[in-house]
């Protein structure tokens, strides 16, 4: 039993305190930084609440306020894009499969779905993955304190693993504060 919680407790280290250390180590796009102003969100048309949501995360974990933008098109450089824009990798995903797409040269980061869906699933996958968030339920969750939140270079592309996801029960699917979105269940 002891054993069983010193391992738990040693992968909540590595996951929640050494990877987002080692992103940012390793270069990438810096959301915001000391010194540094932080990068616009940009969004696409019908993404502009979930632009929002991810913005009050990222205040949550820089301190800093991000602002919104709805647009026609993506800039080239210096933002936060939610949503395809057309773009060709997001559009080529099956289901709601989705893009992170971190280019520090530009100091951009996409974040895009073939579908809204999975566009929602691409901005708390982020969080998740690359900054720290973790949603135990729609009303627990754990946001770190970040001095300069970093994305990881490179592209990462999550194809969608099933036709058709449906999870069976009441929490999993509840739409209160993006929780469907967060755990990936539509």
């Amino acid at each position: 039993m002891i054993k069983a919680c010193v391992t738990i407790v040693w992968a909540w280290l590595i996951l929640c305190c050494i990877l987002p250390c080692a992103a940012a180590a390793e270069g990438g796009v810096v959301l915001v930084g000391p010194g540094q102003a932080p990068l616009p969100i940009i969004a696409q048309a019908g993404q502009q609440k979930l632009a929002e949501s991810l913005a009050r995360y990222l205040q949550q974990i820089s301190g800093q306020k991000f602002t919104v933008k709805v647009a026609s098109e993506a800039p080239a450089s210096g933002a936060i894009v939610v949503g395809a824009f057309g773009d060709p990798v997001a559009k080529a995903m099956t289901g709601d499969g989705f893009i992170i797409r971190s280019e520090p040269d530009q100091r951009r980061l996409q974040l895009a779905g073939r579908t809204a869906i999975g566009t929602g699933f691409a901005v708390y996958a982020m969080l998740q993955d690359d900054l720290g968030c973790q949603w135990w339920s729609f009303s627990e969750e754990e946001v770190p304190r970040l001095p300069a939140p970093t994305v990881a270079a490179g592209e990462r592309r999550y194809p969608a693993l099933f036709r058709y996801i449906d999870l069976r029960n009441n929490e999993a699917q509840t739409t209160r504060n993006d929780f469907h979105l967060k755990c990936r269940s539509v």
